[in-house]
Order: structure tokens, then sequence, then C-alpha cells
């Protein structure tokens, strides 16, 4: 599969006769997605057996450098949002009253107890295997520590941290760059984001925002890690720390009473800012005037967001789902076709929606 990959997408892949060389010209993405600068990648080597210091198996190489792709690296953090099986779409997903219903779109039915009706849904990738890890976030009754409960998908141990404490909004993000999810809350009452990154334990405590801000998590740089967001209602303003280099990008998308539904919907890598307008069910995924702003209508009164890549196909699906009906009512960025695909209920919490700020 890798081979293929190479295939398609490299500019140049020359391969000489057994022994090598093999010569891979420029990187996927412009700049190796913020790993590396492109330029030429070269393996010596025979079909079969291993280099020094690579891993190789019947020929097929993997590369630690030069690749990205945004399916891997979805703008809510390291995986594409809700998905459970590791195969880069979005999976349709309940939750009832302490149980989670997942219907994974490559492994089936999954239904797991886990949880109290009052916790707060915090799925992410938290031991960096790829999935999504069941997980909520529980305010404790001692009002100065707040619990994560982790469901590991990689060896279904039990992971329980304490982090936060009352009144934080968790955020849900790889802040680091290593590929797992981050224990992160947002402190309103002082604007202040706490981090645990999960690549050395190491506590981060920043100041951004202000009094009424919208705290909002995504990669708006295309460097794999997330950036310290704000959105502010009154001006409609969105204020990103960039963590390539720590400076200030701000810009006014969207208006008073529109949903933040942030993500990648042209499949650069980079999250794009995007809002959903309830007044008259429109997206705005685009900062492009020239496609009227990538303005969309999906969905209907009552419909809750649920975007997310439900095609694999590395770009975000605009999604609602239809509580009335049970119903997940998909546009597909793949092909512009449509689905409805009823699972769940009335009165089940949809899980992608939790990535809707």
């Amino acid at each position: 599969m890798l081979m293929t990959l190479l295939l398609l997408c490299l500019t140049g892949l020359v391969i000489a006769q057994s022994g090598g060389p093999y010569q891979i010209t420029k990187s996927v993405i412009g700049g190796g997605g913020g790993r590396a600068t492109g330029g030429t990648y070269a393996l010596q080597g025979t079909n079969g057996e291993a280099i020094a210091g690579t891993r190789s198996n019947s020929g097929t190489f993997d590369l630690l450098s030069g690749f990205h792709s945004s399916a891997a690296f979805f703008a809510h953090g390291p995986l594409v949002v809700c998905d459970f099986d590791g195969d880069s779409k979005t999976d349709f997903s309940v939750f009832r009253t302490g149980t989670w219903f997942i219907q994974r779109s490559n492994a089936g039915l999954l239904t797991r107890a886990f949880g109290l009706a009052s916790d707060k849904l915090v799925p992410g990738d938290f031991d960096g295997d790829g999935k999504a890890d069941i997980a909520v976030f529980r305010e404790n009754v001692d009002p100065s520590m707040n619990f994560w409960y982790v469901l590991k998908s990689s060896n279904g141990t039990l992971q329980i941290q304490e982090w936060g404490q009352q009144f934080d909004v968790p955020t849900l993000g790889d802040f680091d760059g290593d590929g797992k999810t981050d224990f992160a809350v947002f402190r309103p009452s002082a604007s202040e984001w706490w981090i645990q990154r999960s690549s050395d334990g190491v506590t981060t405590v920043r100041v951004w925002g202000t009094s009424g801000d919208v705290p909002v998590v995504g990669d708006f740089d295309g460097d794999n890690k997330d950036d310290l967001t704000v959105f502010r209602p009154a001006s409609a303003n969105w204020f990103v720390l960039r963590s390539t280099n720590g400076t200030l990008l701000a810009q006014q998308f969207g208006a008073s009473g529109d949903k933040l539904v942030p993500g990648d919907y042209n499949g650069d890598g980079t999250t794009d800012f995007a809002v959903f307008r309830p007044s008259t069910n429109t997206w705005f995924t685009s900062l492009n005037p020239a496609t009227n702003y990538g303005a969309m209508v999906w969905g209907a009164s009552g419909d809750v967001l649920v975007p997310g890549d439900y095609d694999g196909d590395a770009k975000n699906d605009l999604a609602v789902f239809r509580p009335s009906t049970g119903t997940w009512h998909i546009r597909r960025s793949s092909d512009a076709s449509t689905s409805a695909t009823v699972f769940g209920t009335n009165s089940d919490l949809a899980v992608p929606s939790v990535f809707v700020p």
C-alpha cells in the first residue's frame, strides 16, 4: 500500500535494479509537513533486505520524514474526529446514559458502558495508537480537582488523570506534536490554557483570550501542532497563537450567533476558519470570495452539528445528526454525494458534536 502511495503521490520515484538505489524526490506536502524541507531522500539496499537503521520488509520502507497526511492530523488533534478503529474515517457514535454505541466503519458495532450521564465526553488518542480512546471528563465534589477517565484502545487499560478544576473547559488537542492528545483545559475566569504535554509531562500555562471568548482548537499553521485559539463573538474575530513561531493570526470570519465548525475542508493539512449559521442552515468553510466563502446549505432546524471525515479523503464533510429520527445526514467531500444513516435515538448525544464549541 505504501509503494502504491509513493507511485501515485510523489513527483519522482526512480528504482534501480536489485541493490538500489531508491530515490524519492520531494516530499508530498511542501515543507515536508513541517518536519522536513522537501528535497531528496535516498535509500540504498536490496528488496527484502533491511538497511541498517531503517525498517524493511519485502521492499516496503517506512519513511519518518517527508510525508504528511491530513487524515492523520485532523483539526481537533492527531486523529480524525471520532475514528475509533484507525481507518481515518469518522465513525457514527452516540452516548446514551453512560453507554457508548459506536458503529466503527471498519470493525463493526462496539458497545461499551463507560462514564456517567453527567460526564463530559472527551474522546481522543491519548495513547498514540492511531485510534480514538473512549474518555470522559468528570467534575469532582472538590471544585479544585477534576478527573479524566480514559479507556485506552491500545490495551484496554484505564487511565485516570487529575487535571483541571470547576468551570474549566476541556480542550482536546495535540499541542506538542507527538501524535497524542494532551490533557488540556481552558480556564474562562482567567483566560488561561492549562496543558500537560504528553511528550514530556511538562505543564504549560498560557493566557490567551479575554472574558467572553470561546476556546477553539485547531492546527491553523499546518505544523502538526494544535494552536491556542479563541473566537470573540462580539466581533466574530478569531485570534490564533501560532505554534510555529508564537505570532498572532487574527481573522474576522462569521457573525454573532454563528456556531464554530473549524476543520480541514480542502485537504491542505491546515485547519480552516468555518462557521455554521443556524438562521439559514448555511456552512461557511472558506475565506475565498470566489467560492462564495464556501457557503453551502446543509441541515435543518433542530439538527446537531457533527462535522468529520466520514469518507476518509482527508477533508471534513458537512454532517448533521437529526435527533427526531436518529439519522445522520452526510454530504461527502470526495464526490458531493449524500447519505442518510439511522444510528441512535432522540435522546442520544452524538459524540462528534462535542468538538463543536
